[in-house]
């Protein structure tokens, strides 16, 4: 088994290993780990390491129960993480399936990441974020189990107050086309919010501030996608906005750890998780510029920002009193995402 898992994305490897070594936290969700955990939204980055490194870090520790994902597109790495690690991880291609599932605790990170781009993608964007919401509670709503729904820090709009606590209202522009995305993120949380309450489902929901990490795509319009997509094909990036736009970023592994922290709490509860500073996108670039050894265009120009968020700044005290707080620096975070892409690469594993 140890080959095994020596031949699989490294950098996973190496985060179910860091996972291992938080003794305190792995005897006080032991339970946790033993059971059968449930993730939709795997066919995506956050829902794909979620899964895989989980499963990893079960392979490694000898822990039962299994990881059940949900993929409609699954990538070259999730179809062998399948292959290689059958009792760990499984593939639940029947929605029907799902109300015959015993299971613990119910992951929700499918859902589109940005604005749509089309009708296609708007379409894409309500269905998997409100109707497959719908469907899943559905099939599940007989089962002893927690929801955590993963939401967005873009549910605050364009924030008044930096950084932004849980209680903050949302300031969405709804004559804004470009607030479709944070009005849908709004919708899923006040369905699950509903469902807990009608359903008596034990809910938390976590609002992710710009995560990335193993697996992301190399297609991803985000700052981070762009970024790996220049550094591992040897492209220049090409700078076209002002890059003064502040964002916390977060390595997935510390998202699985807030995970694991605020997902067992009794109470419904909802969280910020996201870095504890941030960065302009220039500051970003030139960071992962420097480390990963590609080149800017510079083709800046000062633009109207009134249809993006210029400032997402997350207000992280409430998860920190449940001991929780992120410890992989950026340059890290930049430096093992594209470890994971090389090694994916070279594997001929590549989305």
């Amino acid at each position: 088994m140890v080959r095994t898992l020596i031949q699989i994305d490294p950098v996973i490897y190496q985060d179910a290993e860091l996972l291992s070594k938080s003794r305190d936290l792995v005897s006080k969700y032991s339970s946790h780990f033993n059971s059968n955990i449930l993730v939709s939204g795997a066919s995506g980055m956050l829902g794909e390491y979620i899964a895989t490194c989980l499963a990893t870090f079960k392979a490694i520790n000898g822990f039962a129960g299994k990881i059940y994902i949900l993929a409609n597109h699954p990538s070259p790495f999730l179809v062998y993480m399948l292959k290689h690690f059958p009792a760990q991880i499984v593939r639940v291609q029947d929605l029907q399936l799902l109300s015959s599932l015993e299971i613990s605790t119910f992951y929700k990170s499918d859902g589109m990441s940005s604005n749509p781009n089309s009708w296609s993608n708007l379409r894409n964007l309500v269905e998997s974020n409100t109707q497959n919401l719908l469907g899943y509670i559905d099939k599940l709503a007989t089962k002893d189990f927690r929801l955590v729904l993963f939401s967005t820090g873009e549910h605050y709009g364009d924030a008044k107050v930096i950084p932004t606590p849980e209680n903050y209202y949302s300031h969405i522009d709804s004559l804004n086309p470009l607030s479709i995305y944070s009005g849908i993120k709004l919708a899923s949380e006040l369905i699950a919010i509903n469902a807990s309450i009608f359903l008596d489902i034990k809910l938390t929901i976590l609002r992710i501030f710009a995560t990335f990490g193993p697996g992301v795509r190399l297609n991803d319009k985000r700052i981070f996608g762009q970024v790996m997509n220049s550094a591992l094909n040897g492209q220049d990036f090409i700078l076209e906005s002002d890059g003064l736009a502040r964002r916390t970023f977060l390595y997935s592994y510390d998202l699985l750890t807030a995970i694991l922290v605020a997902g067992q709490i009794d109470k419904f509860q909802t969280y910020n998780v996201g870095g504890e500073s941030d960065v302009s996108i220039l500051e970003f670039l030139n960071l992962a510029s420097e480390l990963l050894k590609f080149q800017v265009s510079d083709a800046r120009q000062t633009r109207n920002n009134s249809l993006s968020f210029h400032r997402g700044s997350p207000d992280i005290s409430k998860i920190k009193t449940l001991g929780w707080k992120p410890v992989i620096p950026l340059s890290l975070s930049l430096q093992k995402t594209f470890e994971s892409l090389v090694w994916r690469k070279n594997q001929h594993l590549l989305q």
